[in-house]
């Protein structure tokens, strides 16, 4: 959900709630409702990227330093991380595509073009 709409959703539960403020039977329902799923959703959100970080952690050597590298530099290209790394090419190409492949990074472009960035 997009942050507009969970901005609007979260000022239509609170104005509900405050609606029912004044009365014998208060509604907090709706607010309570929404915050909850909100936790939910950043729970989720949370357990994937430890998920991730999990798998990165597993990674060779090779391959967490190049996703360092594009983390810290934005977006790099094979001859880039080569000329850092001072890794064989062809070891790179190899890691990049398993990363690309694990969609730890996405690939833009076609051949020397291409470019690496966070996926």
């Amino acid at each position: 959900m997009g942050t507009w709409r969970r901005k609007d959703n979260y000022y239509l539960a609170l104005r509900r709630a405050q609606g029912t403020f004044e009365s014998d039977r208060p509604e907090y329902g709706p607010w309570i409702s929404f915050f909850l799923n909100t936790l939910d959703t950043q729970k989720e959100m949370l357990a994937r990227k430890i998920e991730r970080e999990k798998s990165i952690i597993k990674l060779p050597k090779l391959s967490r330093q190049i996703l360092e590298l594009v983390k810290d530099h934005g977006e790099l290209s094979i001859s880039e991380i080569e000329s850092i790394t001072k890794a064989n090419r062809n070891t790179i190409k190899v890691k990049l595509r398993e990363l690309v492949k694990g969609r730890c990074l996405l690939s833009q472009g076609r051949g020397k073009g291409t470019r690496y960035t966070i996926g």
